[in-house]
């Protein structure tokens, strides 16, 4: 059974309409009509070994008047939609180990049109395909609502052996090449059934796109790599660049011995302008400036598209460097701005404004986190300030959405009592709290910690400071 629009109902009557005429003493044209869903013209010419097919088309959803000029089978189709999940099972069969691209291998050229395209659970929008085939490799131009540029499929080379380099294998299969002006990737549709894809019989992929735009953020230019594995497909390389971001990655989607799929990544992220990229996808004035480098590494059931918060583990270290979070907002800027810092400022008796007041200058913000089942876990993130040093340790719930951390502020007393005697009391006065900064600075600073929990949503977690509350400076003193 075909897929649409070529499937036909048990029971349906479909008549398919056949007609000869002779062209010459060794000639034939046959005529093809399948209603209005297939029409054709086939020229054939008598050989030693009987009919052969010299030229000719076939439409789907087009009517075929005239014989093309040029030798061999057209294939063109002119469809309102299409559905290419329905068609990859008789496609895979043509993109085979064996190298044998079976009846493919009888068609010269195929062109077609689509208004509305649907693949990999996802809609791709309008769609126009020229393609032609030279000895088994085919060539030609893709463009669309959601791609443009070059295709290229080229035939497997037969060696005798597969290639095997560790866990990689590359079997004689067609290679796929992209490059593209343009690529989109749409968002999959909200019915929820991912397309039942099995990693081992996919053919090696390379892509390279000079922008590549998901969920309409605009991510950069992208080169992927990926081909045939002992157990799945490997993903050789993914980068991701941007003026201000670089994205390296590559994984592994297997099969593993109970059928089951599972994907693993590993990726390190680098940027000048953390601040930039998060507006890129979607964080607006969450920060400004900063350097990053994070490495990571990632783990989930099911295949690449399969990837849920909920279900992943991984584990990634990173440093944020020289940057500001500037408003109190959802996210990272939320979290610090919902500590009660007044009571930090007046605990101390002194005005932290030029640290806190136009939100948080750090000078590094690192740390390690392990994420299991939607839920990341650190001991060890601190957030090293001009006027402050944060330590913070607990939960954060990516997938509830919730926190459960301890956290710890400890001010940089010393530094402000060093600016203030300098201004108040002259160099002396200013030098002399330098050294007793230098002499007493680490029991001090221990001496002043001041420690928090926050538990709840992210949107409105509960903030609790722990210990005695801090005593009221002498001018709100009755």
């Amino acid at each position: 059974r075909l897929p649409a629009p070529l499937a036909k109902a048990q029971g349906e009557p479909l008549l398919l309409q056949v007609r000869t005429s002779a062209a010459g003493n060794d000639s034939q044209v046959l005529e093809l009509q399948m209603q209005e869903r297939v029409t054709g013209k086939l020229a054939f010419q008598r050989a030693t070994s009987g009919w052969t097919l010299t030229h000719g088309r076939i439409g789907i959803g087009e009517k075929v008047t005239q014989l093309p000029s040029q030798s061999g089978l057209q294939l063109g189709a002119r469809l309102p939609a299409l559905n290419a999940d329905d068609w990859w099972p008789l496609l895979r069969q043509n993109l085979s180990d064996s190298g044998d691209s079976g009846w493919l291998d009888t068609v010269s050229r195929v062109n077609a049109e689509v208004e509305s395209l649907e693949a990999f659970g996802r809609g791709f929008g309008r769609l126009s395909l020229d393609i032609g085939n030279t000895a088994g490799n085919w060539q030609g131009r893709v463009q669309g609502d959601a791609v443009a540029g070059q295709l290229a499929i080229t035939r497997p080379v037969s060696t005798g052996l597969p290639l095997v380099v560790g866990n990689v294998a590359a079997p004689g299969r067609s290679v796929i090449h992209l490059t593209l002006e343009s690529l989109i990737l749409p968002p999959a549709r909200a019915s929820g059934v991912e397309l039942a894809l099995d990693p081992r019989g996919l053919p090696s992929l390379h892509v390279q796109s000079q922008s590549f735009t998901v969920a309409d953020m605009a991510l950069g230019a992208l080169e992927f790599s990926a081909l045939p594995a002992t157990h799945g497909w490997k993903i050789a390389s993914l980068k991701l660049t941007r003026p201000e971001s670089s994205l390296t990655a590559s994984g592994l989607w297997e099969v593993d011995s109970r059928n089951q799929q599972s994907t693993q990544i590993d990726a390190t992220l680098t940027s000048t302008d953390f601040g930039k990229l998060l507006e890129t996808l979607g964080y607006a004035e969450e920060v400004v400036g900063g350097r990053l480098k994070l490495q990571s590494n990632w783990s989930w059931p099911g295949a690449p598209t399969a990837f849920r918060l909920a279900r992943t583990d991984g584990d990634l270290t990173f440093s944020l460097a020289s940057g500001r979070i500037p408003k109190i907002s959802p996210g990272a800027g939320r979290l610090l701005g919902a500590l009660d810092l007044g009571s930090v400022t007046r605990y101390l008796t002194l005005d932290f404004s030029n640290v806190f007041g136009k939100g948080l200058t750090f000078d590094n913000i690192k740390g390690r986190v392990a994420v299991e089942k939607g839920n990341a876990y650190t001991r060890d993130l601190a957030i090293s300030t001009p006027g402050a040093d944060i330590g913070l340790s607990g939960r954060i719930g990516l997938a509830a959405r919730d926190l459960d951390l301890e956290l710890g502020v400890t001010p940089h007393l010393m530094e402000e009592l060093a600016v203030a005697g300098g201004l108040l009391g002259g160099p002396v006065v200013g030098a002399a709290v330098a050294v007793l900064h230098r002499l007493v600075k680490k029991p001090f600073e221990k001496s002043t910690r001041i420690n928090y929990t926050v538990k709840g949503g992210w949107d409105g977690p509960a903030v609790t400071r722990l210990g005695p509350p801090p005593p009221a400076p002498a001018g709100d003193e009755p």
